[in-house]
């Protein structure tokens, strides 16, 4: 009977893990006032929406899938159209540390972006176009971005150990 009741002790204990494990996850929600906002708790708003393939990681967002853009459709510019926060950078690494960052990218219809850091006030306006799997940009300081990965609210821009991580919505 104790075997029985141990056995049954470590299921319901997988089971609770097992449903803590599929609810963490990231919300996506929109104020009164239109800045988008992002958590790893249910908001209590009618109006939030769970990211799909998004887990929550401490304070950090981390990817359970990579879309490369050179899978099925290429990313265009376009699809980038729109303001994206640049919330962190990181290394692929093993136990490296996220820093957060506070970057705007604004893509204008056409080919113009606008790049605003936040953080210590640095603006850059240029051109950019989509090429072979880049965002070049016009402006030598700004550079180029390979592409590593894109979803309609996530982007993934960087090297083969670093990655810049951009949502949709301002900082």
């Amino acid at each position: 009977m104790t075997a029985m009741k141990t056995l049954m002790t470590v299921l319901l204990a997988l089971s609770v893990c097992v449903n803590a494990a599929v609810a963490a996850g990231v919300y996506k929600w929109t104020d009164e006032k239109g800045v988008v906002h992002f958590t790893d708790r249910p908001p209590n708003r009618d109006d939030a929406v769970k990211v799909p393939d998004v887990r929550a990681r401490g304070n950090e967002t981390d990817r359970l899938k990579s879309v490369p853009a050179t899978a099925g459709e290429q990313v265009t510019a376009q699809m980038l159209q729109g303001l994206w926060c640049e919330y962190e950078l990181t290394t692929t690494l093993p136990d490296a540390e996220a820093i957060p960052k506070r970057v705007e990218w604004d893509f204008y219809e056409g080919d113009e972006v606008q790049y605003r850091d936040l953080g210590t006030g640095r603006r850059v306006e240029t051109t950019f176009r989509i090429e072979g799997g880049e965002i070049v940009t016009d402006d030598a300081e700004m550079g180029s971005h390979k592409i590593r990965s894109y979803r309609p609210e996530l982007l993934e821009l960087g090297s083969k150990d670093t990655v810049y991580r951009l949502r949709t919505g301002g900082c």
